[in-house]
């Protein structure tokens, strides 16, 4: 079977919402609270088909169901073909162009016009290092807690020592985005403190819990 995106997104809007638990209504009530006024009726008319989505309405639906946005719209591991426009494309070929790994590619993977978008890969690679470099500060933390609990002077001053590697390669990731001209993101106002106890000055974004009334 060959769909087109939006035929995908329709059904699978359906799928992930009922693998959720939730009701038309709740799904309506989640994307209200993402700033969307939509109701009931609407949803139905989206999961079968009988009402577009804009790129902003499909992203909000995936945000609310907790999804990657591509996991609404591309068939991988279930039809053979997706249409894009007026040709009949396999899912992993678009797989590749979605997420930067080639070029937009036709069946016969004779890619097409060459985009100017090389250069923005760099972009994509720069900030999926800075995510696993996040994670290991994250395993380090942890580690560094469990030691402490655990009372084993040996393992925490290994913990400590990866904490300070991990929080180093961090602070190299937000720099080599910066080194390319670009912004890096907020970090929260706790690590910007951490990178300092071990040494590191930031100035770059930071940001803060909001406050919460009492």
């Amino acid at each position: 079977m060959t769909e087109r995106p939006s035929q995908v997104f329709a059904r699978r809007t359906k799928r992930y919402r009922d693998r959720r638990g939730w009701t038309q209504e709740r799904l309506a009530e989640e994307l209200s609270l993402l700033g969307w006024q939509v109701d009931r009726a609407q949803i139905a008319k989206i999961e079968t088909g009988a009402r577009g989505v804009s790129l902003d309405e499909a992203i909000a639906i995936a945000w609310a169901l907790s999804l990657p946005p591509a996991f609404l719209w591309l068939p991988l591991g279930e039809d053979d073909r997706i249409m894009i426009e007026n040709q009949s494309v396999h899912p992993e070929l678009v797989r590749q162009w979605v997420i930067g790994q080639s070029p937009a590619a036709t069946s016969d993977r004779r890619p097409r016009l060459q985009g100017d978008w090389k250069s923005d890969i760099a972009v994509w690679e720069l900030h999926d290092e800075l995510g696993k470099v996040s994670e290991s500060v994250r395993l380090a933390a942890m580690e560094l807690l469990f030691s402490d609990l655990a009372r084993d002077v040996g393992r925490i001053q290994r913990a400590r020592h990866a904490h300070a590697d991990a929080l180093l390669n961090y602070a190299k990731a937000l720099e080599d985005i910066r080194a390319h001209g670009l912004r890096p993101p907020a970090i929260h106002e706790k690590m910007a403190d951490t990178l300092r106890q071990v040494g590191i000055e930031y100035d770059g974004p930071v940001y803060k819990d909001p406050e919460v009334e009492r």
